[in-house]
């Protein structure tokens, strides 16, 4: 199983293996932490990468189906079957699915606890190593449960996991991943470990960002981005979220709209107050991976990755509209509202002497209508 792109870390509680093949390894991989009964949970659209190579016949997950049936569904397996763990293997909403399904099986029985093992198939969880999940209910509001229970115990990589989604969906995903780069730099220290891994994870994906969002048969490149995901999830999870994250995740549970459409349109907007906040970490990033400024390869690397996509993605907020009814999804309500949440997070570091409620609002708002930012409010 080892070969020259293998690598096992063991950070914030969580071990995170990473490797070309690791599904066919399951059943070693389990010995390896005493665990012997998983109940495997599969996400429908990727079933066909594990057949013959699971230990136990998988529960599909087919999250077209209602909600509370997918619930009930894995509620069902945890209680009813004899387990010492959960394997998901799915993106973000299968994710979600099985941890609000745990979390309502740990309240009512307060004294058990199920490892969680996560195995991705898109290149963006965000919540992928923390002990949160996110429910939509049918109104479109956005409901948070947290217990640390939650949290994953392991975290396996392996690109063969990868769902083949759209390559607009991918080339947003890319993008969302270097936002949230550039977020986690604007509050870490020059010369810390998480500024190392940052970098690291800047550079994967300047290097393999375009390859992994437009060829789909490029193992490499989907593997390395796969790799810069999880580091940016671990990053979060010890230094915890910044501003634009907490903005797009705040406006993301107002509005319901896809997570990294919203970091793609917010990060053009917040960039240079982003850089401007921390400006000798920014230079120093830059240098190290050979641009002039983390904004010029902002502009550049997120040009080019989404340049082929047609219908060219949304530059406004007041652009997106929902599909079905061909209404505006966002409102300056769903602005104000978004405002009020991300002023309120107690996790980020915003000083009402730097920047108050009213400066989230006109970033908001600058996003929405898709002017620049006056530079007094940089």
């Amino acid at each position: 199983m080892k070969n020259e792109k293998d690598f096992s870390t063991y950070r914030a509680n969580i071990i995170s293996i990473t490797n070309f093949g690791a599904i066919d390894h399951l059943e070693s991989i389990l010995h390896s932490i005493n665990l012997t009964s998983p109940l495997i949970i599969i996400d429908s659209q990727v079933q066909h990468i594990t057949r013959g190579t699971l230990i136990t016949a998988p529960l599909i997950l087919d999250i077209t189906k209602e909600q509370n049936t997918i619930l009930q569904e894995i509620e069902t397996h945890i209680k009813k079957t004899t387990i010492d763990c959960i394997i998901i293997i799915s993106a973000q909403e299968g994710l979600d699915m099985v941890k609000l399904a745990m979390y309502e099986f740990f309240r009512d029985h307060q004294e058990s606890s199920l490892p969680l093992i996560v195995i991705p198939t898109s290149y963006t969880t965000y919540t992928l190593s923390d002990a949160l999940c996110l429910y939509q209910r049918k109104e479109k509001n956005m409901v948070r449960y947290q217990d640390i229970r939650l949290q994953p115990k392991m975290i396996i990589i392996d690109e063969r996991a990868v769902n083949n989604g759209s390559a607009r969906d991918k080339a947003l995903a890319v993008v969302a991943i270097i936002g949230g780069f550039i977020d986690i730099l604007h509050h870490t220290a020059f010369g810390s470990y998480e500024y190392f891994l940052a970098i690291e994870g800047l550079s994967l994906c300047k290097t393999y960002g375009y390859q992994a969002a437009h060829s789909p048969h490029d193992s490499e490149s989907r593997h390395q981005i796969l790799c810069a995901s999880h580091l940016l999830s671990l990053i979060t999870l010890e230094l915890g979220n910044g501003i634009l994250t907490t903005m797009v995740q705040s406006l993301h549970k107002v509005s319901g709209v896809n997570p990294s459409l919203l970091m793609k349109i917010l990060l053009n907007v917040m960039i240079e107050v982003e850089t401007k906040g921390n400006m000798e970490t920014f230079q120093h990033a830059a240098s190290y991976i050979e641009e002039s400024s983390i904004e010029d390869f902002m502009y550049t690397s997120t040009t080019q990755i989404l340049e082929p996509i047609h219908p060219p993605i949304e530059n406004r907020l007041y652009d997106i509209l929902d599909e079905e009814t061909s209404f505006r999804q966002i409102s300056l309500q769903h602005l104000k509202d978004a405002s009020t949440l991300t002023f309120g997070q107690t996790n980020i570091s915003i000083h009402p002497s730097i920047i108050d409620e009213q400066d989230l609002i006109r970033y908001f708002e600058s996003a929405f209508w898709g002017y620049s930012l006056p530079k007094e409010c940089i």
